[in-house]
């Protein structure tokens, strides 16, 4: 069994997440959604997104990712 191991996730970590995000999106959405909207996912937007949302200081929330083998 792998083992994983959880870590308040940095500013270079937006991309993978922005990835992840829009993969489990078009997978979840896919027949629900029009496939032109979940085709038309702009990783660029969702990565600056993420960037904004790991580096604020607003709010109660922090995020986290697993890391497997680290």
């Amino acid at each position: 069994m792998a083992e994983y191991r959880l870590r308040r996730a940095s500013i270079e970590d937006a991309r993978s997440i922005a990835e992840i995000h829009a993969k489990a999106w078009r997978e979840t959405y896919l027949g629900v959604m029009r496939a032109e909207a979940l085709a038309s996912i702009d990783l660029d937007d969702w990565t600056r997104r993420w960037r904004e949302r790991i580096g604020s200081s607003e709010g109660a929330q922090a995020v986290f990712i697993a890391c497997e083998g680290e």
